[in-house]
């Protein structure tokens, strides 16, 4: 499953929606400017790859950029496989800021809030079929209460 999982991750996906729950949002060091629930429309674009190095064989690591606001945001992502008969491709994937390899100094304030919104530092629990070119994220503890993206 690990396997196939990687193919059906990898790649450029676009954040076409995300459906943000005020009730839950973390407005600690950046205001968010989100006042009431809202479905902010194309979040971003994400592009992901096997990392470089796999520590463990049940647990699939993929590293990637994350283009927010004309920014590139480097991102680590653990995919945990929980597979069932109805979606062969579920699980749970964390996905947190990266180790930049550039220079260029990393956007606080875009960090600051795609955490606020709960998108990084957060467990999603994935759904995907594969080989399918939707793939829907539902966050399971922030504001973030669900991601559709799309593959470009």
């Amino acid at each position: 499953m690990i396997e196939e999982v990687k193919i059906q991750l990898s790649g450029t996906w676009q954040i076409k929606q995300a459906q943000i729950q005020r009730s839950e949002l973390v407005d600690i060091n950046y205001p968010t400017g989100i006042s009431k629930d809202t479905l902010l429309q194309n979040l971003g674009t994400l592009q992901i790859q096997p990392a470089t190095q796999q520590s463990d064989e049940r647990i699939l690591s993929l590293e990637g950029i994350l283009e927010f606001r004309n920014q590139l945001l480097p991102v680590h992502l653990k995919f945990y496989p929980h597979p069932s008969k109805d979606a062969p491709s579920q699980g749970v994937v964390f996905i947190s800021l990266g180790v930049s390899a550039s220079n260029t100094p990393l956007s606080q304030a875009a960090i600051s809030y795609l955490s606020a919104i709960g998108f990084l530092d957060e467990n999603f629990s994935i759904k995907t079929t594969l080989p399918q070119s939707t793939m829907t994220w539902q966050g399971l503890n922030r504001a973030m209460v669900e991601a559709k993206l799309q593959k470009m």
